[in-house]
């Protein structure tokens, strides 16, 4: 019988900074910066009897905005 290999717990890690400006009554600034990194991501394969395993580590880094009126 085979065993399923060892697995390590998927983590996720997040950092954000938003901040707004109601520069008038009718116009809203807003800005949004974020990081985040995803480590030991499990995969699920239907094809391979369920089998699960630790696929890859991802970072992402961005900036969103948005004006509002």
């Amino acid at each position: 019988m085979l065993l399923p290999p060892c697995r390590e717990p998927e983590t996720v890690t997040t950092s954000e900074i938003e901040t707004e400006w109601r520069a008038t009554r009718w116009l809203t600034l807003r800005a949004d910066v974020f990081h985040t990194e995803f480590e030991n991501q499990i995969a699920y394969s239907a094809a391979n009897f369920n089998l699960s395993t630790n696929l890859y580590t991802t970072k992402t880094t961005g900036l969103e905005t948005e004006v509002l009126f």
